[in-house]
């Protein structure tokens, strides 16, 4: 088996490996006695839920293979010091993993998602890769005590990749929890890559994967769905990563104070922004002065379809029950925050 350089960032250790060599180790691990490894590709949102999460932070810690998914992961791993050759997403991951299971003829099952999606994707995974076996698939709508009986299912189908199309934490948790007894060499969460591969959901332009936008393309998307968690994780993320990359850069241990005192600090002086946090009344406020300061989508040259969207999206800001005027500078102060760190 491969070693792999592994850089630690936030409290978990990734594997910093390309695409390729991702896809190589999930062979090896095909290609051994039926020992279960499991893959994560942990992105901006994985790092601060562990935070908040230690059973999620104990199965991420206990990846085989962990792979930084997002350029925001990224660009904080390289800006800190540590090695991050590429980008390694999940979906594009999952692709590859499919048609090398083509090529080679593994076995593998699904799990996740919506009946109508999971059926498509079995269908369009036979097509676009003949040689796979499908030994399974189910989808991700059952209740705890279907657990034991889904877990007996895919050990008995035998498997050499199962592909887990559920939301975090749950796929991660539940992976761990049960890795042993499913006895699949390769168990990877994918979270909605089953809705991108099988067609319902349409993936960013490769232009704006490059600029670290796809977060925001997703949240385009799927906004009653995501745009809560998406905002409030990024702002969490910018203040974690940034205050690890100065110590690591000063040469001091990772600070552990939480997020929310550089809030409390910075917003000594009410300006015209306020949101409020989580389910309480608390209110939390920008400057005028900073707000004026951040730059706009259209200095920051932002891709024209992206323009689009926001405006699309901030238009909606009413039915979504938020600020348009608080949407529009938490959209400019993620997107300059992402394009600063580039």
């Amino acid at each position: 088996m491969m070693r792999t350089e592994r850089a630690e960032f936030l409290g978990l250790s990734f594997d910093a490996v390309t695409m390729e060599t991702a896809v190589s180790r999930c062979l090896e691990f095909c290609g051994t006695t039926r020992t279960a490894h499991t893959v994560i590709t942990a992105n901006a949102s994985h790092l601060c839920m562990m935070r908040h999460n230690p059973e999620l932070a104990s199965a991420c810690r206990a990846a085989h293979l962990t792979l930084a998914d997002g350029m925001s992961v990224v660009w904080a791993l390289r800006a800190s010091g540590r090695p991050a050759p590429e980008r390694v997403a999940g979906v594009d991951l999952m692709a590859r993993l499919l048609a090398a299971a083509g090529e080679h003829r593994l076995r593998v099952y699904f799990l996740g998602a919506r009946r109508e999606v999971v059926t498509a994707l079995v269908d369009t995974s036979r097509v676009q890769h003949p040689g796979i076996e499908i030994v399974g698939f189910r989808d991700g709508y059952f209740g705890l005590d279907d657990h034991l009986g889904i877990v007996e299912e895919i050990r008995a189908s035998r498997p050499h990749i199962l592909f887990v199309g559920m939301p975090s934490p749950f796929k991660e948790t539940w992976c761990e929890h049960h890795r042993r007894r499913l006895d699949v060499p390769v168990i990877m969460g994918v979270g909605g890559s089953f809705d991108v591969l099988a067609g319902f959901i349409r993936r960013a332009p490769r232009r704006v994967q490059a600029l670290g936008l796809e977060w925001f393309w997703r949240l385009l998307m799927e906004p009653r769905k995501l745009w809560k968690r998406y905002l409030t994780t990024n702002i969490e993320f910018i203040w974690l990563a940034g205050r690890e990359i100065v110590a690591r850069r000063l040469g001091w241990p990772p600070a552990t104070q939480d997020h929310k005192w550089v809030i409390t600090h910075l917003t000594e002086q009410r300006g015209s922004v306020d949101r409020q946090v989580g389910a309480s009344s608390n209110r939390i406020s920008l400057t005028p002065q900073a707000i004026e300061s951040l730059p706009s989508l259209e200095d920051l040259r932002v891709p024209q379809e992206i323009l689009e969207a926001a405006e699309e999206l901030v238009s909606g800001a009413d039915e979504l029950g938020v600020s348009r005027h608080v949407l529009e500078v938490l959209i400019r102060l993620i997107v300059a925050w992402d394009r600063q760190v580039a």
